[in-house]
């Protein structure tokens, strides 16, 4: 029925939106502390101020920060609204990618053939792996990409070993057996899949090096002493979805990054606005890639 169909995709879609928000308060973690040499597995999250650590019941996504009122149950410091904002946009990349990409039965990737069987109940529940596949794969990048946007916000560096492992795992992937779940190719390109990608990762690094040499990120470097985290974006983006994707997905942030920048007054620098739009940028080219394609 319809309407029981629809309640069942609101409810998985829901669902992988928590997790997405559990993902997003991790990721909080792993921006605060991986630049700063600290492990991300040793430690429980404490109040910055009082030293307190954080209770269980008080570390829930969302619903905690709400109940808290935005405040440390120990000392009443205020706890900064960007954690929670991290933990709801990291939940809704999840739940809306997964109607576009899950229930939708890959019809947002292009060469993927046509999925007769729609919704969560034919693609979740009686899993079609190579799709679920494809949807994690995804996610992984995004949560990468928001990492590097919340390091770029606190003007640190990205710590090399980081983006290393995470254009391994991308170059590793598409090495080994995951280009039979990569459906921009078609069949006949699989087995050329490491030429392809291993050349796609150099050309990203080379498109990211021309972006450092644009005004706005030689200005940035000039204030900060190093380069924006954003210049490294298209050498993960080229890793996970090949060179042209990065190209595309630079583009299509552009006019974000401006609307971010004229939206807050200048108040904040355009590559860091530039760090916030990729993401997003990002996640509406997965939703629409089979639609942009041809435009771009």
């Amino acid at each position: 029925m319809p309407y029981q169909e629809a309640i069942l995709n609101f409810l998985t879609a829901a669902w992988l939106g928590s997790v997405g928000a559990c993902i997003g308060s991790f990721l909080n973690v792993v921006a605060y502390r991986v630049p700063r040499g600290e492990s991300v597995v040793r430690g429980g999250s404490a109040c910055p101020q009082c030293g307190h650590a954080i209770r269980a019941k008080h570390n829930v996504p969302v619903v905690s920060w709400l109940i808290l009122r935005g405040k440390c149950r120990d000392c009443s410091a205020p706890i900064p609204a960007r954690y929670v904002l991290v933990e709801v946009a990291v939940g809704l990349m999840f739940f809306m990618l997964a109607y576009a990409e899950l229930f939708s039965g890959g019809a947002n990737l292009p060469g993927r053939p046509i999925n007769f069987f729609p919704g969560a109940a034919l693609n979740v529940w009686y899993p079609r792996w190579p799709l679920i596949g494809a949807y994690l794969y995804h996610c992984t990048l995004l949560a990468l990409l928001v990492t590097i946007a919340l390091m770029d916000s606190d003007r640190v560096r990205t710590p090399k070993p980081f983006l290393a492992a995470g254009v391994a795992v991308g170059v590793a992937s598409q090495l080994t057996w995951w280009p039979k779940l990569f459906f921009a190719w078609s069949e006949k390109d699989i087995p050329y899949a490491p030429l392809l990608y291993g050349g796609g990762v150099i050309l990203s690094m080379v498109f990211g090096l021309l972006l450092s040499l644009t005004p706005p990120y030689q200005r940035a470097k000039k204030l900060r002493g190093s380069y924006p985290a954003t210049v490294f974006s298209p050498i993960l983006i080229g890793a996970y979805l090949g060179y042209v994707a990065a190209v595309q997905i630079f583009i299509v942030s552009l006019p974000i990054a401006l609307a971010l920048w004229l939206a807050t007054r200048r108040s904040v620098s355009f590559t860091t606005a530039a760090a916030y739009a990729i993401p997003t940028a990002t996640l509406l080219f997965l939703c629409f890639w089979k639609q942009l394609a041809p435009f771009l």
